[in-house]
């Protein structure tokens, strides 16, 4: 017996109810919310960067107001929290361990994040090397990447930015940080709970989440990296706990956990978050967020025959390459509106090109890289010493290639057309 079952009291939990909803309707309808989360992150950043260069003015418009609210990331937390937890009870049914859910999760973030982080870093330095050249503007938007400290490579490729006090290369990464961070907190909490049931892996869960909460009612808005921003993940997880085991909403501490909440929502009242919404406002947003997904999560098949329902869920299946990838072109798109006069009362037409364009962009990232690459996501870490026989014969295999199917005569055709067209 663990010890989160011996002070779990009895009557906190009951028997799981394991009849769900049409899986395949509850994930679709997840990628709706995912697709006006990530709009909204777009919508976000296309006006954040105008209004902190000295145009607040723009808040009074309700377009740029609403868009400036920024809780888009953390609907992105409370669908992270809730999909995770229902990977973790996938990894328990299985019989799986912390380590296959860690590698599953792993798997999934780092291929597209490093081909973006690839891709980021050679923009900037043909940036600054045509800048350099006065062949464009200066470029102050961009951090350096070359000749920079062992820490930041270090970083740059683990997503530990944020622990390590290095600089993203793009904004948008830190927040995979606090999403790595989340994943080894919970694979710390499946290895320690490996011989319990789902319901000891919920509660602690839960615990964490408690935890999260007491600390930033004793100190809002200033406790560190990663538990700062725990909440909106562990609201997510007891939403899909309350999907899970409908005929128990208070048990395995979810209640307290709740409760705890809104303790904080009132507590944490007028504490500001940098730039944006204030603490409390983000707890109650991401409660009531919860409550919209348990409520709707049997409505999945029903509400995923609107069309406009169909084209948010699109838009969230290539969610994770949007949100990688606009940050680097959003710098460019705004330049092109300014050269164009898109300011001012014409600032909406730039707004839009950059929220159109970005969402293209991801498109293309999607179907080029993160598609691709999700192909990795089946390989087992089990089955990679298998891969190392293959690998290493490579080498070998390359002669008997070039032998027989790079003929001569065909290096001379391109080298011709190469070094005399």
């Amino acid at each position: 017996m663990s010890v989160l079952s011996a002070i779990r009291p009895a009557a906190m939990f009951g028997k799981i109810n394991e009849t769900k909803t049409d899986a395949k309707a509850s994930h679709r309808l997840l990628d709706f919310w995912r697709g006006l989360a990530a709009l909204w992150v777009v919508m976000d950043h296309a006006c954040s960067a105008r209004i902190g260069q000295g145009h607040p003015e723009m808040l009074n418009i309700p377009l740029y107001a609403f868009s400036h609210a920024a809780l888009g990331v953390l609907m992105f937390f409370v669908i992270s929290g809730y999909c995770i937890t229902a990977a973790v009870q996938s990894t328990v049914r299985k019989g799986g361990s912390a380590g296959d859910f860690m590698w599953a999760r792993a798997i999934r973030i780092y291929p597209p994040y490093l081909a973006a982080t690839l891709a980021a870093a050679s923009i900037t330095i043909l940036a600054q090397w045509l800048a350099s050249c006065h062949r464009i503007p200066p470029v102050e938007h961009l951090i350096a990447v070359t000749g920079r400290s062992f820490e930041f490579y270090f970083a740059s490729l683990t997503l530990t930015q944020l622990p390590l006090h290095q600089d993203c290369i793009l904004m948008s990464f830190w927040s995979l940080c606090y999403q790595i961070a989340f994943y080894a907190i919970v694979t710390v909490v499946l290895a320690v709970l490996r011989k319990g049931k789902i319901e000891e892996v919920f509660t602690g869960i839960n615990c964490i989440t408690i935890i999260a909460f007491t600390l930033q009612i004793m100190n809002p808005g200033k406790y560190s990296f990663p538990l700062d921003l725990w909440f909106p993940f562990g609201l997510g997880s007891i939403a899909y706990q309350i999907v899970f085991n409908r005929s128990n909403i208070f048990g395995n501490l979810r209640g307290a956990a709740v409760g705890m909440g809104l303790i904080l929502s009132i507590t944490a009242r007028g504490v500001q978050m940098a730039d944006k919404l204030p603490l409390s406002i983000q707890v109650l947003a991401c409660i009531a967020f919860c409550a919209v997904l348990v409520l709707t999560d049997r409505y999945g098949a029903g509400l995923l025959k609107f069309r406009p329902v169909l084209s948010f869920a699109a838009l969230g299946s290539i969610s994770y390459s949007v949100y990688l990838t606009h940050p680097i072109m959003r710098p460019i798109l705004m330049h092109i509106g300014d050269k164009l006069h898109f300011t001012g009362n014409l600032y909406w037409v730039s707004y839009w090109m950059q929220v159109v364009v970005e969402i293209a962009i991801g498109y293309l990232f999607y179907r080029a890289a993160e598609q691709p690459l999700a192909k990795l996501a089946k390989i087992s870490p089990v089955r990679i010493p298998n891969l190392l026989p293959k690998l290493q014969a490579m080498p070998q295999r390359l002669p008997q290639f070039v032998q027989t199917r790079l003929r001569p005569e065909m290096v001379q055709v391109f080298l011709s057309a190469l070094l005399f067209k």
